[in-house]
């Protein structure tokens, strides 16, 4: 006895699945990746691969808190427009400040400072890790 059976049909492989994962994966791509520039600060170490810096003066910037900072002696605020002509003064005559901070002073007190110092223009600026008050 035969019985008519009907052909198997070839089945095709559904695609839909594949596109949701493939949106996934670039939904997870564009939401992990960052699109921002990174900001760099250069600063120059206290000793540059032993060769000898040939700057005739050599000031030096203490920072003693958040808003209050030393140099060569004098305590300045950090907002003060004094402090400013001073900086300006050392980029002007080209002349190099060695910058350390007190232990409590957190490092982005520190990166800020030397940003607000490139702002006023190329400052040969080395840290250290104490200058003498």
């Amino acid at each position: 006895m035969l019985l008519d059976l009907p052909k198997a049909r070839k089945q095709s492989i559904s695609i839909t699945p594949l596109i949701d994962v493939i949106f996934i994966l670039l939904f997870f791509f564009m939401l992990s990746s960052t699109f921002t520039q990174d900001k760099h600060v250069e600063i120059n170490t206290a000793a540059t691969n032993g060769q000898p810096q040939q700057v005739l003066t050599t000031h030096k910037i203490l920072l003693l808190s958040a808003n209050e900072l030393k140099v060569d002696g004098q305590v300045y605020q950090r907002s003060a427009s004094e402090l400013v002509a001073v900086l300006v003064g050392f980029i002007e005559r080209d002349e190099s400040v060695k910058l350390a901070a007190l232990e409590h002073v957190s490092v982005q007190v520190l990166l800020n400072f030397i940003d607000q110092s490139n702002a006023l223009g190329k400052i040969k600026l080395s840290l250290s890790e104490s200058v003498s008050q």
